[in-house]
């Protein structure tokens, strides 16, 4: 198992490297695209820096894609691919960049310190393995099985591999030659790069002191804090949110913004479904900005914002179109005439966005508002903190002020509340988790720091002063204790502090480090068993048990509706579930049984697995599946 984990990693130093040149790959591709291929003049400040290195972001993976589908990628077309833009684009514009950096590092040296603190601070949990579900179960496991397949296939026993993917076709490209820190390492350069947006964002709308407060505010903020302990597509969006409202801000209102804004909120889409919502914002604002040439007949501008949304978000659902008949994939699977096992599948996951997160009523669409501060059962086990009940209490209070200013109000803000409002619609219509809320929280953040403009200067401090008194009783309340027990606030800083002193245990003690980090000691016991007593390349099912990333053998996922390519619906005789494996070359079985495991589901469900491990037992009897190991809910065994 050892080599399996040194495999895997290509060292701290080498790691960043890769991220270095990735980030100047980004900014290169993003820079010429500006100034070459659109030759769109721009202010050449730090915003619009920010602004190159998303749109070069968006078209890394667009290239990254096409590559992919062609079967040339490779460590050597990487190197290429990352190192003539971040050589030619780079070079062009470093001087420029090196200027629009100093001149907002001296311009705002308490929040560049703040910044950089909070980034080296954080730096410690990316520098070690993924450890989260999600992580190893398709963030970062996904790229590793495209690179292992040699192609961007839709892998029919993992869902989540036909889903557009910008986030992980980007991993892709850099867990090549940059191992597994990679897709951490870049997700935390994506953080700092979206708090520097944010605070540009913010900073014409009050004072040096509030606009670093409400900034700090976010980034504190329970939901933020958490999330970035692991590697999520949701940072993202939220990148790609902000680099555009900061180029409909600072850009001249042209076809060129427009079709670059385009692009933005593309780029949002072509990351998840839900990225929808963010390019929903982006084109509210849109309409603010362009309300009078948007729609025109002779100023018919807002087809070159579809243009370049298309352009950029509509290649990743051609390659799950193309490959599985459904651009949406696995969802709406009776839409595109899925098969029986792929229509079962698409209810299965359209039963987790919803049984487990939410509260569907009417009463819960004007309560979820308030319960999404402090209750994280509900939804995805995450919070928004007590002090964001009063950020929307000021937003609430600006919007009252807004609209009671008469006919001005068209004149104004109208934009911020009509983007509100879209957002927890479309959140609280789709799966309600708490992670998807990001850009709902810049939005009342943006909202409450309007709010605070109408008061008096003095007054303002004093909202501060409360503001402040309400985040801190929220981070140490309830009190903590140890590693598991506290506030989330507390419990995110304390990752952040053990990271630090764990990640140079990596990769010599990995198991021992990820046993304690995802609380589940059996899956890596039996997947160290697995690499003990197989060989190299015996192909192994994973039942009841989805986390592939730490598999030491090529593996398939076979757990019933999960997934539509096994077992589903489930086999009806132990000889059918016998034949399966036979027929499908599997040589191991595992069997998982993880107190972790987030897509339990009721109904017919728990029936239909006990079926099928009652199947398994019945084979286990007649001699057709040995048990070689079994421990802590965990089972390995051999398909004879």
């Amino acid at each position: 198992m050892q080599s399996f984990f040194n495999n895997l990693d290509r060292g701290v130093l080498f790691s960043l490297f890769v991220l270095g040149l990735f980030m100047a790959a980004a900014y290169g591709t993003g820079y010429l695209l500006t100034r070459c291929g659109l030759r769109a003049s721009c202010r050449r400040n730090f915003a619009a820096v920010i602004i190159d290195i998303t749109l070069g972001l968006d078209v890394l993976g667009l290239i990254t894609l096409t590559l992919g589908v062609l079967k040339l990628l490779n460590p050597v077309s990487i190197w290429i691919l990352l190192g003539v833009p971040a050589l030619a684009g780079g070079g062009m514009g470093l001087g420029a960049a090196l200027k629009a950096g100093s001149i907002f590092l001296r311009k705002n040296l308490f929040f560049s310190i703040l910044l950089i603190g909070i980034a080296v601070f954080t730096l410690g949990s990316a520098l070690c393995f993924p450890y989260a579900w999600d992580e190893m179960t398709y963030h970062v496991a996904l790229p590793f099985r495209w690179i292992a397949a040699g192609s961007l296939a839709v892998f029919a026993d993992n869902p989540f591999s036909g889903f557009p993917s910008l986030t992980q076709l980007l991993f892709r490209l850099g867990c090549q030659n940059g191992g597994i820190l990679f897709p951490r390492l870049l997700t935390w350069a994506v953080y700092s790069i979206m708090f520097a947006a944010l605070y540009l964002y913010f900073k014409p709308y009050g004072g040096r002191l509030t606009v670093m407060f409400m900034t700090f505010m976010f980034i504190a903020d329970p939901l933020v804090i958490n999330m970035m302990r692991e590697t999520y597509a949701e940072p993202f969006i939220m990148l790609n949110l902000l680099a555009s409202l900061l180029m409909i801000r600072e850009a001249e209102p042209s076809r060129k913004t427009l079709f670059r804004c385009g692009l933005l909120a593309g780029g949002a889409v072509a990351v998840k479904l839900t990225g929808i919502a963010a390019a929903a914002v982006i084109f509210i604002f849109l309409g603010r900005k362009y309300h009078q040439r948007l729609f025109g007949r002779r100023h018919f501008r807002l087809f070159y914002f579809a243009l370049g949304g298309v352009i950029l978000a509509l290649p990743f659902y051609l390659r799950p179109w193309i490959l599985t008949g459904n651009p949406f994939y696995p969802f709406l699977a009776s839409w595109f005439g899925g098969s029986e096992a792929e229509i079962l599948t698409a209810e299965y996951h359209y039963l987790l966005g919803n049984a487990h997160f939410g509260l569907r009523s009417i009463p819960g669409f004007f309560t979820v508002f308030l319960l999404i501060a402090f209750a994280g059962k509900p939804f995805d086990g995450l919070i928004l903190g007590w002090a964001f009940i009063a950020f929307a209490g000021l937003g609430l209070w600006w919007m009252r002020h807004l609209f009671l200013s008469g006919k001005t109000v068209w004149k104004s803000w109208i934009q911020l509340p009509a983007a509100l409002l879209f957002y927890y619609v479309f959140w609280f219509m789709t799966s309600q988790q708490t992670r998807f809320l990001q850009p709902l929280l810049f939005l009342v953040l943006l909202a409450a720091l309007h709010g605070i403009r109408l008061f008096r200067q003095r007054q303002q401090k004093n909202i501060l002063i409360v503001l402040l008194i309400i985040w801190t009783g929220n981070f140490f309340y309830p009190p903590a204790r140890g590693y598991v027990v506290g506030s989330p606030d507390w419990l995110g800083v304390r990752h952040f502090e053990v990271s630090w002193r764990k990640q140079h245990y990596f990769p010599e003690h990995a198991a021992e480090i990820l046993r304690n980090a995802t609380h589940d000691p059996g899956y890596f016991e039996i997947m160290s068993s697995l690499a003990q007593k197989t060989h190299p390349e015996a192909k192994v099912m994973l039942l009841f048990e989805r986390r592939g990333l730490y598999c030491p053998r090529p593996y398939v996922i076979g757990t019933p509706y999960w997934q539509a390519k096994y077992n589903t619906p489930a086999p009806p005789t132990p000889e059918a579930f016998y034949d399966s494996l036979r027929k499908h070359h599997i040589q191991y079985l595992i069997l998982g049984g993880s107190p972790m495991n987030p897509d339990e589901l009721s109904g017919k469900y728990p029936a239909e697995k006990e079926r099928l491990l009652n199947r398994v037992n019945c084979l286990v009897g007649n001699g057709k599946l040995s048990i070689i190991r079994g421990r802590n809910n965990y089972f390995l065994c051999r398909v004879w």
